[in-house]
């Protein structure tokens, strides 16, 4: 209620734990499902990541409850080891909220990481590649579509774009995720495919000319330190 945007994913890692005390128990030993987005080191995982039919059903409750709050945009990142991803393209055609669906495209032998050293004030450390798939207006009544077929073409066309060699951080798919929210059109419905270059690299600012201050960055203007390289990169979607 009173959220206007969210941001989810399609599948959790979910562990099952003790209900906090004096919230929604009904009993002293109630247990229920924390969810981690992703991943979360050291958890356990207490529903098998190919248990399709728990994912998908946990997923359909969470944009179904989007709508009824009355939630204008969702943002959705396709989680790694998630299955059967027309399932989740499916529930957003039936459910109707504009969303943007972001896929980081993770090259073969390569993945997800964390960065190990991440603070603020070093941002976004990947020079992310991200191709647009906007889907038209009123997609979902042409005649013979089905609901999640927009999910079928996109698998069909999916190629991994970025260097073999590098891998997507998960903090710059999450900085990806707000940014997305900040810059883009909350009434269009689209996938953003994702993929990295290699690290961000400083600018050149030429012979003889001092590259970068040894003081922090100023923090004050951006919500997140390198932001500006993302919003220039959606701003031609």
């Amino acid at each position: 209620k009173d959220l206007d945007a969210v941001i989810v994913s399609t599948m959790y890692q979910l562990e099952k734990r003790p209900i906090t005390g004096n919230t929604y128990e009904k009993g002293p030993n109630d247990k229920t499902y924390e969810f981690y987005m992703d991943y979360r080191w050291n958890a356990r995982t207490d529903v098998p990541i190919d248990d399709v039919e728990e994912h998908v059903s946990l997923f359909r409750n969470t944009i179904e409850a989007c709508k009824e709050a009355n939630v204008k945009h969702i943002v959705v990142v396709e989680t790694p080891n998630t299955m059967n991803v027309q399932e989740y393209a499916k529930v957003l055609d039936e459910v109707g909220v504009p969303f943007t669906y972001i896929h980081p495209n993770c090259a073969p032998g390569s993945g997800i990481e964390t960065f190990k050293d991440f603070t603020f004030e070093k941002g976004i450390q990947g020079d992310l590649e991200i191709e647009s798939f906007t889907l038209a207006d009123n997609y979902f009544s042409a005649d013979g579509y089905k609901s999640g077929g927009w999910m079928e073409n996109l698998i069909a066309e999916r190629e991994v774009t970025g260097n073999v060699d590098t891998v997507i951080y998960r903090e710059d798919v999450a900085a990806l995720a707000v940014q997305a929210l900040i810059s883009l059109d909350w009434s269009k419905r689209r996938c953003l495919e994702v993929s990295s270059k290699g690290s961000l690299e400083k600018p050149n600012f030429g012979d003889g000319q001092r590259m970068f201050s040894n003081r922090p960055p100023r923090s004050d203007k951006d919500w997140c330190i390198n932001s500006d390289v993302l919003a220039q990169k959606l701003a031609i979607i």
